[in-house]
């Protein structure tokens, strides 16, 4: 979601994949930012929704979480990972374009919702407070189902 300023990285700085950026390293930096941003945000969503899938298309396991008292608990974690990326997705998606439609046009560069675009393109804290966030449901989710899963075991 960064929208760097023109001139705000230090000279001689490098990283990403210069062949795929023409030597800039700023847009090396971006490109892998990128690269790292996608994956993880698939990763997020495909571990949200598969994790469940898994744990309800097998019979055993399913009966023991939907007997359990943190079932609704479990699924609502998933669902909320899950949900905390899709609507980062969405946000960036509707403000990348906000600055796009008004980059250069000063009278668009003039009106609030441009500039409160602006600015939140350029709060990496935005992403990294979501990502957190769906971490933290996932971690907690797979504990409890780990849990779950576990006490059977632990009681033979």
């Amino acid at each position: 979601m960064q929208r760097r300023k023109s001139g705000s990285r230090p000279k001689g700085t490098q990283g990403g994949d210069p062949e795929n950026t023409n030597g800039d390293p700023e847009n090396a930096h971006f490109k892998m930012y990128q690269v790292y941003s996608n994956t993880l945000r698939t990763w997020f969503v495909a571990y949200g929704i598969g994790a469940p899938v898994l744990l309800i298309s097998k019979e055993a396991s399913w009966k023991l979480i939907s007997c359990s008292s943190h079932a609704r608990t479990i699924g609502i974690l998933f669902l909320a990972g899950v949900a905390l990326q899709v609507f980062l997705a969405m946000l960036n998606k509707n403000i990348m374009w906000m600055c796009y439609r008004g980059d250069g046009d000063e009278l668009i560069e003039a009106r609030r919702w441009y500039k409160f675009s602006a600015w939140c393109s350029e709060q990496y804290t935005i992403d990294m407070f979501m990502d957190i966030a769906a971490l933290g449901c996932f971690m907690y989710a797979t504990y409890l189902t780990y849990s779950v899963l576990m006490i059977p075991v632990a009681a033979h």
